[in-house]
């Protein structure tokens, strides 16, 4: 599962740089969700040593280029101040491939995305 910031269209801007954060067409991890929670379980290490990550999640918030980087990654809710699990969530979205940039009005834009990672017995 995955969320987008929405309810309003709306977008940043710094320098004349604009990233959306409601698009008309999402940026796509290449595969698909099931594919980057594949990629994200293949990859994320079992934090032992913090009794705080048997249920918790890290949300890390990004933006996605017009060339489909992810750039940009911040924790944006900590997993109950378990800084090992997020820095582990922030270690695996840096090594994400280049995704299908995001769409808007036909053209390809910044754009952010907001990802929870789950960590614990079972993730």
């Amino acid at each position: 599962m995955f969320f987008i910031l929405n309810a309003f269209y709306c977008v940043s801007q710094s320098d004349t740089v604009t990233v959306f954060t409601i698009v008309e067409e999402p940026a796509e991890y290449p595969g698909g969700i099931s594919a980057m929670y594949k990629f994200i379980a293949g990859n994320l290490k079992h934090i032992e040593s913090n009794e705080d990550a048997i249920h918790c999640r890290t949300y890390i918030k990004f933006i996605i280029n017009e060339e489909g980087i992810v750039t940009d990654p911040f924790v944006f809710k900590s997993c109950n101040g378990c800084s090992p699990c997020d820095d582990e969530a922030l270690r695996v979205v840096k090594m994400f491939p280049k995704w299908k940039p995001a769409k808007m009005s036909g053209r390809i834009v910044k754009s952010y995305f907001l990802l929870p990672i789950k960590f614990g017995i079972g993730h």
